[in-house]
């Protein structure tokens, strides 16, 4: 017997035109599998992954098109990458050129910070060839939380964990960038110091 599969468009003003398909067995399966390949969500338990997954609709978006823009409204979605690659990079402040920070894989968690705090994107991620985005709304999560609040609880817990991996890569580079500054004030002291007095 054929999976059922329900279509709905919606235009929004990110997107021009977005198909969101409720999702066969198999797809949830997989999409399921792939949520606990993340370091995020390893050790989630298989039927907790299914229940989140069941709940997430399918968007494919195009060559271009992009899945977030940085400082644009939040449309409270969490998305999983399920296939293709997509650029995520951000404005910088200075000439509004866009700095890229990393290239999306499959399994790669977007939106996180969004649909966690209901705040405008901090980063823009567009699709570089054809991508498979695997999509949990904020309003389909509050309900599995209302009748679901372990697998709910675990979820957060996920996106918790993403969010601190972030911050401590980031408190990384800061410090790498620190000690090449200092790295740099120390030779333009040495040189300084070697200048002959004329």
């Amino acid at each position: 017997m054929a999976a059922k599969i329900k279509v709905v468009i919606l235009f929004t003003p990110v997107f021009s035109l977005q198909i969101f398909t409720v999702l066969p067995q198999a797809e949830i399966d997989q999409i399921a599998s792939l949520l606990r390949s993340g370091p995020a969500f390893q050790g989630m338990p298989h039927g907790v992954a299914v229940r989140i997954a069941a709940l997430m609709s399918m968007i494919v978006f195009r060559p271009g098109e992009k899945l977030t823009e940085d400082e644009s409204s939040n449309q409270g979605r969490l998305m999983l990458l399920v296939s293709g690659e997509a650029e995520i990079s951000s404005r910088s402040s200075k000439d509004g050129s866009h700095l890229v920070h990393r290239v999306a894989q499959p399994g790669h968690i977007i939106g996180e910070v969004g649909f966690i705090d209901g705040q405008a994107h901090s980063a823009t991620c567009e699709a570089l060839v054809k991508c498979h985005v695997a999509v949990l709304s904020r309003s389909d999560f509050i309900q599995m939380f209302e009748a679901d609040a372990l697998s709910a609880a675990q979820l957060m817990a996920g996106l918790l964990r993403l969010l601190a991996r972030r911050i401590r890569h980031a408190n990384r580079y800061m410090v790498a960038q620190d000690q090449q500054v200092l790295q740099l004030q120390a030779e333009m002291l040495s040189l300084q110091k070697a200048k002959p007095l004329r």
